[in-house]
């Protein structure tokens, strides 16, 4: 059976931390390292990939 990694970075994930999990997957041996293209949250928060401190784009001016 070969193991795979799925992020949903729509919940609020950052680039680096998609780069860190990726490259850990790559070490650890997982067979493949994907992630969704969804642009739409679900559940509560902003759903803007790599901000999880905005609720609308530009408001902080903070972005990672």
């Amino acid at each position: 059976m070969e193991l795979r990694v799925f992020t949903e970075p729509q919940q609020g994930a950052t680039y680096d931390e998609l780069l860190r999990v990726a490259q850990e997957s790559e070490r650890l041996g997982f067979g493949a390292f994907f992630r969704s293209d969804h642009y739409v949250r679900m559940g509560s928060g902003s759903g803007l990939p790599g901000d999880r401190r905005v609720d609308h784009v530009g408001r902080s001016g903070a972005r990672d």
